[in-house]
């Protein structure tokens, strides 16, 4: 995730049902709302590109296209599993 205090900052203008403003007011301080908003909506972007990026990369490593994928997965693990 990128640092997002260091990003020019622009107003948006949405809704949230009243029992998620409640909760938020009720545990997160005044002056730190906009933050946490900010960080919860960037963590939920980061899972859906990771899952658009597994959903785009599955099967690009079958072992018929990369026959030596099992050796270089073990020398980045260290494994000293033979190999099969």
């Amino acid at each position: 995730m990128s640092d997002i205090r260091k990003h020019q900052k622009k107003q948006a203008n949405f809704f949230l049902s009243a029992i998620v403003i409640d909760n938020l007011r009720s545990h997160v301080p005044k002056g730190e709302q906009s933050q946490f908003v900010e960080l919860a909506i960037e963590r939920a972007l980061s899972r859906i590109r990771f899952q658009d990026a597994l959903k785009t990369s599955f099967g690009s490593w079958k072992g018929n296209r990369h026959p030596h994928s099992e050796q270089f997965i073990r020398t980045l693990r260290h494994s000293k599993r033979p190999l099969r």
